[in-house]
C-alpha cells in the first residue's frame, strides 16, 4: 500500500517539473486507500489529529526556472460525456458539530459544469451555511456564516506605501472580460453579483459595506466610471432601482443623522455635484407615470413636525415648510431679463412671467408722503393742476402713459406712494374749499339776516 502511495507522489512531482513536492503523511499504512474501482474513490484519512496546525496532507514546492508556471497542486478532470454534470478541480469541506451550533463550510476551486445552456462556469465556489442553528453565541464579538472570506491590504502593524503607484488594494479583485452581447430576460452582467435570497424578519442586504471614517475622502462604497463616449446613451456610476406600487419604495436612500444634536459638522443625506458639461444638473428629478405626486418633495420636520400633507395633483416641487432663495427666483420663464425699460433688474429677486394671485401684499418701503402735510410744503394750485392737465394730458409729478409704456411697467411701491401724495394733496384742497364754503355760508347767513330785517 505504501508503494502505491509513493508512485502517486512521483507522478505529481513529474507534473510540477522542477518544483519540490512533499506530502506530510502519517507513518501508518492504513491512512491511504487507493482503488480504481468505479464508484469508489482514493482516500487519505487522518482522523486522529491532535497537534495544532497539523494537516492531513501538506504540499510544499519551490520556485520554477525562468518564467515557467508552477503549481502547489494541479487537479484536472477529463471532460464530461453527458449533457450535464459538474467538474470540480478541488473540493475542501470542514464540518462543525458542537454545543448549540451545527454547520458545514465548503470551498471549491476551479469548478465548471458541462458547456450547455443549463451549465455554470465558476472559478471559485464557496459555501458557508448554518444547519440546525438556533442562535449565535452572544459571548463572542462576532459570529460568522460566510460563503467565502477574503483578506487584503497590509498586515497588522505594517504600512503599505502606494504613493505615486497605480495600485489596487482590496480584499478581492473581480474583472468582467470578453464580448457579452444581448440582454438577458432575467439576471445581470457584472463583475460582482450579489443576490440575497434569505428569508425571515431580519433586514438583510445583497451587499454590505462598512468603513470607519478616518481619512478625508473615505467612502464605504465608491463607484467610478470614465467619461462616456456615446452622447445618445444614459450612463450611471451608481444605480438604484425598486419597483413601486406597495409600501414605501425608495430607489436610493441616503441618511446622515445622529440621535443626539451636535454642535459640529455638517450632514448631507444626499450630496450631488455636476459641472463642465454643456448642460449640468446637480440634482435631476422626474415625475413619471400616473397618479398624484411631486418630482421633488421636501418636508421640514423640525419646524413642522408630524405627517406631511400629501400633494394633490402633480408638482415639479412640493415643499412643507419655509423655502429660502438667497438670490433670484424666476417663475413662468427660463429667460429672465436683466434690464426692463432701461432699468437694471439685478436688485430684483423675484421675476414672474404671468399673473400673481395673493390674499395680501406687503410692500416694505419706509419712504412715504406725509411731507405733504408739512407747513412749508408747496401745494400746487388747482389752477396750475388744470393747466398741466390741459397741456400735458396727465397729473403733475405722475408718470404719463407714454413713460409707463417706455419703461414697460412701473414700481408698485413708488406708484402707491405717488398716488398717496395726490390723495393727500386733494384732501388739502378739499379742506381749503371747505373753509371757503363755511365762510360763504357765514356770509350768506349774515346777508340773509340783513335782508329780512330790511323788509320789516
Amino acid at each position: 500500500m505504501k508503494a502505491q502511495f509513493q508512485n502517486i507522489i512521483f507522478i505529481i512531482a513529474a507534473m510540477l517539473l522542477t518544483s519540490t513536492f512533499v506530502i506530510a503523511q502519517d507513518s501508518t499504512d492504513d491512512d491511504w486507500t487507493n482503488t480504481p474501482t468505479p464508484g469508489t474513490q482514493n482516500e487519505l484519512n487522518r482522523t486522529a489529529i491532535t497537534t495544532s496546525n497539523e494537516a492531513a496532507a501538506k504540499i510544499t514546492f519551490g520556485n520554477g526556472i525562468g518564467s515557467i508556471a508552477t503549481y502547489g497542486l494541479n487537479a484536472e478532470s477529463v471532460p464530461v460525456t453527458g449533457s450535464t454534470g459538474a467538474q470540480i478541480g478541488l473540493r475542501a469541506k470542514t464540518s462543525a458539530d458542537f454545543a448549540s451550533q451545527k454547520g458545514n463550510a465548503e470551498g471549491r476551486v476551479g469548478q465548471s459544469s458541462a458547456y450547455y445552456a443549463g451549465g455554470s462556469f465558476i472559478g471559485t465556489y464557496g459555501i458557508g451555511r448554518a444547519s440546525a442553528l438556533n442562535t449565535f453565541d452572544p459571548t463572542v464579538g462576532f459570529s460568522w456564516s460566510l460563503g467565502g472570506l477574503f483578506l487584503g491590504g497590509a498586515e497588522t502593524g505594517t504600512t503599505l506605501d502606494i504613493a505615486g503607484d497605480k495600485a489596487y488594494v482590496g480584499g478581492s479583485y473581480n474583472v468582467l472580460t470578453g464580448d457579452i452581447n444581448g440582454t438577458p430576460a432575467e439576471g445581470a452582467v457584472a463583475a460582482v453579483i450579489g443576490i440575497d435570497e434569505s428569508t425571515g424578519t431580519t433586514p438583510s442586504h445583497a451587499g454590505y459595506f462598512y468603513k470607519t471614517a478616518t481619512t478625508n475622502g473615505d467612502n464605504a462604497l465608491h463607484a467610478e466610471m470614465p467619461r462616456p463616449t456615446d452622447f445618445s446613451g444614459w450612463f450611471s456610476a451608481s444605480s438604484g432601482i425598486i419597483e413601486s406600487g406597495y409600501g414605501y419604495a425608495r430607489g436610493i436612500l441616503g441618511s446622515s443623522y445622529t440621535a443626539t444634536p451636535q454642535t459640529n459638522g455638517r450632514a448631507y443625506g444626499v450630496f450631488a455635484q455636476a459641472g463642465n458639461a454643456n448642460i449640468n444638473y446637480g440634482v435631476y428629478s422626474q415625475l413619471i407615470g400616473a397618479n398624484r405626486g411631486s418630482a421633488v418633495f421636501a418636508h421640514d420636520a423640525v419646524n413642522y413636525p408630524g405627517q406631511a400633507g400629501l400633494p394633490n395633483g402633480t408638482w415639479a416641487g412640493y415643499f412643507v415648510g419655509d423655502v429660502h432663495a438667497s438670490e433670484t427666483l424666476s417663475i413662468g420663464t427660463a429667460n429672465r431679463p436683466t434690464t426692463l425699460g432701461g432699468y437694471s433688474l439685478n436688485n430684483y429677486r423675484l421675476y414672474v412671467c404671468g399673473g400673481i394671485l395673493a390674499q395680501e401684499l406687503f410692500i416694505n418701503n419706509s419712504a412715504w408722503c406725509d411731507y405733504v402735510f408739512d407747513t412749508d410744503y408747496t401745494l400746487t394750485s388747482l389752477e396750475d393742476v388744470e393747466t398741466h392737465i390741459e397741456e400735458k394730458g396727465h397729473l403733475h409729478n405722475t408718470p404719463s402713459e407714454a413713460e409707463i409704456a417706455k419703461n414697460e411697467g412701473f414700481e408698485i411701491g413708488e406708484m402707491t406712494r405717488n398716488q398717496q401724495e395726490k390723495i393727500e394733496e386733494i384732501f388739502l384742497h378739499l379742506i381749503d374749499l371747505n373753509e371757503q364754503v363755511k365762510q360763504l355760508k357765514a356770509e350768506n347767513t349774515t346777508l340773509k339776516t340783513q335782508v329780512e330785517q330790511s323788509h320789516k
